[in-house]
């Protein structure tokens, strides 16, 4: 019985690994594409306008609330003049 518990507790751990790794990751994305939107000088009214979307949807993926799509990311890299890949690495 012991034995099944260190199991599951060692899983846990393992989700939880994988889960903080997937955070970071997202975080690095969000922040890239932010920063490239600032760069570009649009408006997150204008993002979401021409993503279809309402501010308030734009907003919430921005700000990491909700997940982005990648027909979003490519869309964003596009209105930006980068490429999606760009979005994915850690800037030095």
């Amino acid at each position: 019985m012991l034995y099944c518990h260190i199991i599951r507790a060692q899983q846990q751990k393992e989700v939880g690994i994988i889960r903080n790794r997937n955070e970071k990751f997202n975080d690095l994305l969000l922040q890239n594409i932010n920063q490239a939107i600032d760069e570009a000088g649009l408006s997150k009214q204008e993002v979401a306008k021409r993503l279809g979307v309402d501010y308030s949807t734009i907003w919430r993926i921005l700000n990491g609330q909700r997940g982005i799509k990648p027909d979003f990311i490519a869309e964003i890299a596009h209105m930006t003049y980068r490429t999606p890949n760009d979005f994915f690495y850690a800037k030095d």
